[in-house]
């Protein structure tokens, strides 16, 4: 294994993880016999043997290793596969054909394994939003609020700040646990909701889930907006659609 790895805590905690399997040994008046195993770990120095690497690749990104358990199923819809089949995918890597102008779909995509099909569906979407001319927001202008850690980086920049206040406003940021954003039509990550969130909505879904989702890069009354952790990262998110006509909207 190389040296100098930096390891991720949870990967840590993953390998620590104990199963327990009860085992009748014997006619039934015997007790049962409790085995508790490291299947986690197991898994990793099996998958060593095959897959030569693989145990310092996933310890150094265990945090894009874990998010390729979410795929999709042939239905179009989101599903969990197995710490096995995720890790190979994983360590495999994804591999796309992508034409010019495109490539921050692939990179956002191969984050999380999404397939060829996938991709090329969500190409096509972004060329027909650009060819029919919709705005990239329904307000015309980006609405967010910064993270809270790039608050935090502002302040620490900006040098005309006294000191105290400064440390007053960091200290109240980091009290703060959410911040919002809409995201744009063309951000990666509008293309990829159902898998930050708990939505069953993919691009490739033939059901209103998926119409959804592929409104809300489309269509110019559609727009997800999206909420992040402390680290900037999307742990929920919606969408909304305006009526422009009966001047209401609703979101989901």
């Amino acid at each position: 294994m190389p040296i100098g790895l930096i390891p991720n805590q949870e990967f840590f905690r993953w390998i620590s993880h104990l199963e327990s399997k009860k085992v009748k040994r014997g006619t039934y008046k015997e007790k049962r016999t409790i085995i508790l195993r490291y299947d986690n770990l197991e898994l990793l120095i099996k998958l060593e043997e095959e897959f030569p690497g693989i145990f310092a690749t996933v310890m150094s990104d265990f945090e894009r290793a874990k998010g390729f358990r979410k795929s999709i199923n042939e239905e179009g819809k989101p599903t969990i596969i197995s710490w096995k089949d995720a890790l190979i995918k994983f360590f495999v890597g994804s591999s796309y054909t992508v034409t010019k102008g495109n490539e921050d779909l692939a990179l956002e995509f191969a984050k999380s394994g999404t397939g060829q099909d996938y991709l090329d569906l969500a190409v096509k979407l972004r060329m027909q939003a650009a060819e029919a001319g919709t705005p990239e927001h329904i307000l015309g202008v980006p609405l967010k609020e910064p993270t809270i850690m790039e608050s935090i980086e502002k302040i620490r920049r900006d040098t005309s700040s006294e000191l105290a206040e400064g440390a007053a406003t960091i200290a109240e940021l980091q009290n703060r646990h959410f911040t919002y954003e809409w995201l744009g039509k063309n951000d990666p990550e509008n293309f990829l909701l159902w898998c930050f969130t708990s939505c069953c909505g993919t691009l490739l879904s033939s059901d209103y889930s998926g119409k959804l989702a592929r409104a809300a890069i489309t269509a110019p009354d559609v727009q997800s907006i999206v909420i992040r952790d402390k680290d900037g990262k999307i742990i929920s998110g919606g969408t909304m659609y305006v009526n422009r006509e009966a001047r209401i909207c609703c979101c989901q």
